[in-house]
């Protein structure tokens, strides 16, 4: 039989292991810069711009607010999260563009052209 003592060893140890650590964040990808350029090569001025994650499927706030990025001017914008993302634009005097699907975390710039967007 064993002793009292052998017993409550395992008991202690166990109380003096740390915790495990908690698992990764699954939506995290390592190395993933998040950063990007909005980019206006278009003839007009951009007076709204939204984003949000693809999966989110709503287009979320107007990032500019009351801003306007004027023809070949530029903005640097960090999304909250890696993945696929969908942005989406107003010109000044009407007309929008969309640009659906985008890995951020291999896209440095979003253009617009006087066609549409890109991802570069």
């Amino acid at each position: 039989m064993p002793s009292r003592r052998s017993l409550l060893l395992p008991l202690a140890l166990a109380a003096c292991t740390p915790p495990p650590s908690p698992a990764p964040d699954m939506g995290a990808q390592p190395g993933c810069d998040t950063r990007f350029r909005l980019v206006n090569l278009s003839r007009r001025a951009v007076t709204a711009f939204l984003y949000s994650p693809s999966a989110e499927r709503q287009w979320g706030t107007d990032r500019l607010g009351d801003s306007v990025l004027p023809a070949g001017g530029a903005l640097l914008f960090r999304a909250a999260s890696g993945g696929n993302h969908d942005f989406r634009i107003r010109w000044e005097g009407g007309g929008a563009a969309e640009l659906l699907g985008v890995d951020i975390c291999r896209a440095a710039d979003v253009v617009v052209t006087d066609s549409g967007m890109f991802a570069r």
